[in-house]
Order: C-alpha cells, then structure tokens, then sequence
C-alpha cells in the first residue's frame, strides 16, 4: 500500500513538471487619458467660419509615456452645432492627425461616408494610435461650408457658414510607460499633465527648514517648468515630514541637502559631493516623473537647480543621473540704445496668406529708461501677388497706431522704410511691435483665387532705435508682469515673502513665478525672507514684497511711501488719492506699483492684504489670467463677496512726480505729498512757505533800508 502512494506521488511530480502551469502576465500600468476641447483649444467653444476654414490644436504625449500596446486606436469625439444653410449645401468635415487624413464626414446624404442631415449632434471618429508620435501631436479640422444658392462663392464671408465644437468634445486615450529608464535631457517635457489639468498637480518636496539656497533652488526649478511647459498644472509646496507618498496625484519634484530630505537622500547617487540631479520612476509613484535635487549643501542644490535653466546643459545630460560641480554665471547684456530684430532672437519671419496677416515682435524696455521718440528701421520683402490698390503694411506699438505703408512695388524687391515710434507710445516693461500685412485682392472665387498665397518676410536686420535718459518710466500695473522689467532681465529682482512663512506661502511665490516663467525672461527671482531685506538688497533689487500687513515687516517699513497705505496698529487700509475703500467689505487685498523710496530707478510691487484672506485676494489678482484683464493704474484694491465668490476690484491712476526732476525728489522727501488726493496739504505749504518767503523779504528789506540809511547819515 506504501509503494502505491510513493508511486501516486512520483506521477503527480511527473505531470507537474512535464505539463507546464498557466502563467498569468503581468500587464503594464496604462493610464486612460481624456483631453476636453478646452485643455486643448484654449476655448469652450471653438467656431469655424469662412468658405474653407481650418482650426488645428495640440496633442501632447510626455516622453514617458506611449500608446497602450492593448489599442490600436483611440477616440475623438466632437459635440457639434451647424448651420442648416451649410447642410443644405452640402458641407463636409476632415479630420487629419499630423497631416494624415482619418476620417471624412459629410453632413448630407449624397455620397455621404455618413448620412447626418440634421443641425446638431455627436461625432465619433478613430485615431490610429500608429500616427501618433512621442511629444506634439497636431490634429486639424478642415471644414467645407458651402451654401446651396451662393455656389460661386460670391460671399466667401456668408454669416451661414460655420460650425460649432461644443466644449464636452474630447480625444480618448490609452498610454502606458515605455520601458527604460527617463532622460533628464527631456527636462520638462515628462512633467506635461496627461489629459485635463483636474486632479493632478506637481508636488515639491523641501526640507522642513530650507535654508535660502533650497529655497531659491525651488524658484529656479518652478521657473524652468513655467518657461518651458505647454500645460499649466496646478503645484504645491509641502515637506518631507508631511509628504506622503500613498496620496501622491502626479509628478513629484524633491529638493535637499544632504541629511536634510529623506526623500531625495533615498534616490541620492553613490558617490560624489557635487549637486546632482535624478530623473526616475519610483516604487510609489504610479510611473509618474520623480525628479530629485541635492548635493552636499544648499550651496551644490542651488547650482544643480540652476542648470536647469540653461538649455545647452540640459542638452548634455544624457540619461537619468546628472551631476553638476560647476555652473558659469550667465547674466543678459543690458539692452543697446540700438538692436536689431536678431538681437532679440527672432530670425526671417514671414507673413502669408490673404487678409489681414500679423508678426509680433516683443522686447523689454528697463525701468531706469525714460526713452524719447524712437526710430524704427525695417527691411522687408514681398510676393509680386498683391494688389497695389489694396495692399498695406500697418504699424503698431502696444496696440496704437503708427503709421501705414502702401505695398505698391509689384515685384518682390527689398524694401526699406524708416518711421518714427513716439516715446507716448513706448512704457517700461514688455512692449509689443505688431506688423499687419494686409493682403486683400480683389473679389475673387473662393474655388480658384490666385496661383499662390501672397507673402512678405521680414529681415532680421531691421533695426529699432530707443534713446533715453535714466530718470526711469511710468509705472502701469496692466503692464504685469513685465513692469518690473531690468537692465540685466530678472537678475535684480527679489520676492520677499512673509514672516513665518508657511507652504502655502511658498505656494503662493511660486504661482508668481510661473507668471514669469511665462514672460519669456531667462533668470529666475530670488527668494528672501521678510527679515533678511536690508539696505544692501533695497539698493540693488525691484522688490516684490508679499503678505498681509501683520506678517511682513518690510511693508511696515515701506507703508510711509505706499500710495494707498495701511493704518497702523489696526492694519486697515487708509483712504489716499481718492480711491474708494468699500466699508462693508471687511477682508481687503492691495496690488500697489511704485517708486522704491531707496534708491533711484528701483520699482516695488506691493501684493498684500488687510489679513489673509485680503492677501489672497490680491494674489489672485496677479495670477488667475481672467483677473489681470483688470489690472490699470498704479493701485488696486480687491474685495470680495463671500456668498457669490466673486471679487470687486477697484483701480486707480495716481500722479507720477518722480519722472519729474527736483519735484520728484522734493515729493518723496516729503512722502508723496503733492501727489496727495487732497489738494489742501500741498496748498497750506505753499502758502506757508510763501508767508514765510514774504516775512523773510519783508525783514530783509527793512534791515537793508536802515543800513543805506546809516550809511549815508555817516557821510
């Protein structure tokens, strides 16, 4: 009986190893992503237009990140409204991913792919996973809007032809991570939000007591991201102690010394005492980007920071460990009284097609400037396809006229023009020289047209020419956030935040330095704390100074220059130049520009509040786009209404005495007091001093009438 278990157990040993065992395979983390029309378009409802119009937007796939291997498609799926004029004359839509053609559908049923006939609907469309490409994808819808009595095209402009894409259109996709390890010189294209900005952000993770090198290592980082990202997601700021990494919504960004963040000491390479930098997936991270910052000391974190903004040195960090031991200083030459359009870095640049056709220049004038009138030279060339009768080139500066040129050469010869740019037109800060090209012909079949599109191109040696004195500019708040623009770019300007300051401080700062990462500048700002402003950084930086009034002591300081300021002990703020100060709303904020009272062509940017929830308010100001619309003047105040969630802001144009020499200076010796909003102050020391000049004369003539008098009874 024993040798018939031993035998069943030898045959049941047998079979098992003979017989393989089902293995299940593991199947990668895949992430289904859904991109809304507004995270792509920019709009809630995109309308197209015209005979044949065209609307392209982007698709953005992080390096990281693929397609699922278990689709082969994904899904675009477009809510629509259109004209029953435009159906009836047989309208039609194609959809092309990256200049390949995927789907055609027409709107009426002769010949249709799909039969429609109807005004408004859902789409569903599939999009080969194989046309789609690491990075920026472009998907382009081209419709056709015909009208059944206007075959000819007689009116290519009809108000019957368009099509709606409602804002719940949206593309459907699955994607999983490739396999290897990142690439840090992909910096930061991994840190691209899959899919809508809702629900994900990017964490940064700082040491419970950062010292100024850590934190400015966290600004110079924020600012790389802000410069260089497509998407906007929302970041926060928190600690080692309080990260924890089972709640963790997208990518993380570590930053620390030595000893100083556990977080980063665990991703920390084997040896070296320089900064480094690491680029990896960890173990709690759900294959989202992990990027860790250290070094030996804060010093070392800072310089590996800063690499990050140099896009050569980015280019050269091959893999997913970086270590840097050096970074050279690199500060922006200050801006010539004379630059070409290369100088700034913009190449040939060419306008095409029919209508009404613009290149934008941009370029920072510097606050210490008070530029006169200016000269613009511009060399350019253009298509012999214009109609000389119709044909212009207009110039504009900030959105004002200048001057008009008639393109009426027909050939494409070179052409040289000099005019003059007012200095009422020019502002410290980022200003804007628009070139609209108007290349409308004659009427014309929307079916034919001419033989090629007309064109005109613009040489980078055209030149502008800004002289200027250095009693520095106007200060506009609407010229946010260029206004504080400097001779080296950002390398003078300082964020000072709040005493005690907390992550959402610091959350805060970095919201402000996205808004400059966006700003095309190349230094990030420094950071300090509200203690460390001294005389040395008042002289040398533009300060921006945030917090409520009980918070930053710098504001205490500065409240005897502030335009609009605060009443001490309470904290209020305290009516000036006649601006109104709701009384029934309790939490106010203040966005203030002025003069830095210190030192000479030096601005300060108040962002402060009455107590936090003002402070936070005057923020949102400056960081929510659809608020900065209404920035103008020189001050600002912001209230706001608990019940409806909604901000009152109330703006203000003050008088501007320090572009103005001895008065200016005399004004802020006394404190901005001819620039009060009551005139009796300046006219009671008028008077007085004219009392005072009268008596004095009054004297003096008295005591030289007795000495003549003396002088003759002694001869």
């Amino acid at each position: 009986m024993r040798l018939v278990y031993l035998l069943s157990i030898f045959v049941v040993l047998l079979v098992s190893v003979v017989i393989p065992s089902p293995v299940t395979a593991q199947e990668p983390i895949t992430k289904a992503a859904a991109w809304t029309l507004p995270t792509l378009a920019g709009t809630d409802t995109l309308r197209l237009e015209g005979y044949r119009p065209v609307v392209r937007f982007d698709l953005i796939i992080p390096p990281g990140w693929q397609p699922s291997s278990f689709s082969r498609t994904g899904q675009l799926v477009l809510d629509y409204r259109i004209s029953e004029l435009a159906i009836a004359g047989g309208a039609t839509l194609t959809v092309r991913l990256n200049g390949e053609a995927v789907s055609f559908i027409a709107f009426k049923e002769a010949g249709a792919t799909v039969a429609l006939d109807r005004n408004a609907g859902s789409l569903s469309f599939d999009l080969p996973t194989a046309l789609l490409q690491i990075g920026r994808n472009t998907l382009q819808l081209a419709a056709f809007l015909p009208l059944e009595e206007d075959e000819d095209c007689i009116v290519p402009n009809h108000p019957a032809r368009w099509l709606e894409i409602e804002s719940d259109s949206r593309i459907n996709l699955s994607l999983e991570p490739t396999e290897g390890p990142l690439n840090l010189s992909d910096f930061p294209a991994q840190f691209e939000i899959i899919g809508t900005l809702e629900g994900t952000q990017i964490t940064f993770v700082i040491p419970e007591e950062p010292d100024d090198q850590e934190l400015n290592a966290l600004s110079a980082v924020a600012f790389a991201m802000a410069r260089e990202m497509s998407t906007q997601p929302a970041w926060s700021v928190t600690t080692a102690t309080d990260f924890d990494t089972a709640e963790t919504a997208g990518p993380v960004v570590l930053i620390g010394a030595a000893g100083q963040n556990p977080h980063v000491d665990s991703l920390a390479p084997a040896e070296g005492e320089a900064g480094w930098l690491r680029l990896a997936r960890a173990d709690w991270s759900a294959s989202e980007p992990v990027l860790a910052i250290g070094g030996v000391d804060g010093q070392a974190v800072l310089r590996a920071a800063k690499a990050l903004l140099d896009p050569l040195a980015v280019l050269q960090m091959a893999g997913e460990i970086a270590t840097v031991d050096e970074l050279p200083t690199v500060e922006p030459d200050p801006l010539p009284e004379v630059f070409s359009l290369a100088d700034l870095g913009y190449d040939d640049r060419t306008a095409r097609g029919l209508g009404e056709q613009s290149l934008i220049y941009a370029f920072d004038v510097p606050f210490a400037w008070a530029p006169r009138d200016g000269r613009l030279e511009l060399n350019f060339v253009h298509s012999a396809i214009v109609d000389p009768q119709i044909a212009t080139l207009t110039v504009f500066m900030n959105g004002r006229y200048v001057t008009d040129i008639r393109l009426d050469v027909p050939e494409t010869a070179s052409n040289s023009i000099e005019t003059t740019i007012p200095q009422s037109l020019l502002r410290p800060g980022r200003n804007f020289l628009r070139l609209t090209f108007n290349f409308s012909t004659p009427i014309q079949l929307c079916e034919g047209g001419p033989p090629a599109e007309p064109w005109a191109t613009v040489r980078p040696d055209s030149a502008l020419s800004l002289p200027h004195g250095n009693r520095g500019g106007r200060l506009t708040l609407d010229d946010f956030p260029y206004l504080l623009s400097s001779e080296v770019d950002l390398a003078d300007l300082a964020i000072v935040l709040p005493a005690q300051r907390t992550t959402e401080d610091l959350t805060a700062a970095l919201d402000l330095v996205r808004v400059w990462g966006g700003s095309d500048s190349e230094v990030a700002p420094r950071w300090m704390a509200a203690e460390e402003v001294n005389e040395e950084e008042t002289r040398r930086s533009h300060l921006i100074i945030l917090g409520d009034f009980p918070r930053q002591p710098a504001l205490q300081d500065l409240n005897p220059h502030l335009p609009l300021p605060f009443n001490t002990p309470s904290g209020e703020l305290w009516s000036s130049y006649g601006i109104r100060i709701p009384t029934n709303r309790p939490d106010l904020g203040t966005v203030q520009a002025l003069r830095s009272p210190w030192a000479e062509n030096r601005a300060i940017l108040v962002v402060a509040g009455v107590n936090p929830k003002g402070y936070d308010r005057a923020l949102r100001l400056l960081t929510e786009p659809q608020l900065q619309a209404a920035l103008d003047g020189q001050l600002a105040v912001v209230a706001g209404d608990d019940e409806v969630q909604a901000l009152e802001i109330y703006t203000r144009t003050i008088p501007d005495l320090g572009t103005v020499p001895a008065v200016g200076a005399a004004d802020r010796s006394l404190r901005g007091l001819f620039g009060s909003d009551s005139p009796w102050p300046a006219i009671i020391l008028v008077a007085a001093a004219l009392v005072i000049f009268a008596a004095v004369s009054t004297i003096g003539l008295r005591w030289y009438g007795r000495r003549q008098a003396a002088q003759s009874g002694g001869h």
